[in-house]
This record gives C-alpha cells, structure tokens and sequence, in this order.
C-alpha cells in the first residue's frame, strides 16, 4: 500500500482488519446449520450490528473518515467474503461497495442469489467486487 500511495496510485486508506474467532462458523453464516448432528445457531445477524456500528463508530470517532458510503468498503474472503454480502445487504446506507473474496456458499444460502440480485438491481446497494 505505501509503494501505491508513493505513486500516487492510490488514496490514504484506513483498514480495519478483526480476528476470526473459533466461532467463526456462526458467526459467520447468515442462517443456522446442523454440523455433527447438532444445530448452531447463527450469529451473523449480531456480528453485523457490531461492525456497521460499533466498529464504524468507533473508526468515524478517532480518525478523519470521509464517511459517506460510496467511501466505506468491506471485504472478506472466504466466510468472511459471505459475512460481507450480507453486511453489505443489510447496511447498504453504511457500505457502498463490497469486495467478497471467494465467498463461502459451501452452506446453503438461498438467501445470496437473492443479495446478490437485489444488489445489482439497485442504485441503493452496494457495489459488489
């Protein structure tokens, strides 16, 4: 990123990365799964709250952000490229773009056509990458 900055190919960024948790799984997944016979429950709905305002909060308070959401971008790969279509869905006033890397749809998720359609089609989504 800084030889990018130094060729003036790119804008000073802020990036916020998080540790994944050995829960990762749920909370990472938009719906309950069943994993050796017992069902774990999604937490994906309460990881994203925390991210679209805890973190997002936190950022905008303690560093100059240009926060309007054509200039807030998440990304994750892998559960992580899952869990950031559906943040991205659920908070396209917060996020305008989305970077889901490999995204995991290795779990059911009838729901992802539907992000994914709905997004594209709509001017109030998020940009997905």
């Amino acid at each position: 990123m800084n030889t990018l900055l130094k060729q003036n190919r790119i804008r000073p960024a802020i990036i916020i990365g998080s540790n994944n948790t050995e829960q990762r799984t749920t909370e990472y997944t938009p719906m309950d799964i069943k994993v050796n016979g017992r069902i774990l429950k999604s937490k994906l709905s309460e990881y994203a709250k925390f991210v679209a305002v805890n973190v997002k909060n936190l950022i905008d308070g303690k560093y100059q952000t240009l926060p309007d959401r054509m200039h807030i971008i998440i990304a994750g790969s892998s559960f992580g490229g899952t869990a950031s279509l559906y943040i991205s869905y659920h908070y396209p006033e917060l996020f305008g773009k989305s970077a889901c890397l490999s995204l995991s749809l290795m779990v059911p998720m009838p729901e992802g056509g539907i992000y994914l359609k709905e997004s594209l089609e709509s001017g109030k989504k998020s940009v997905i990458y």
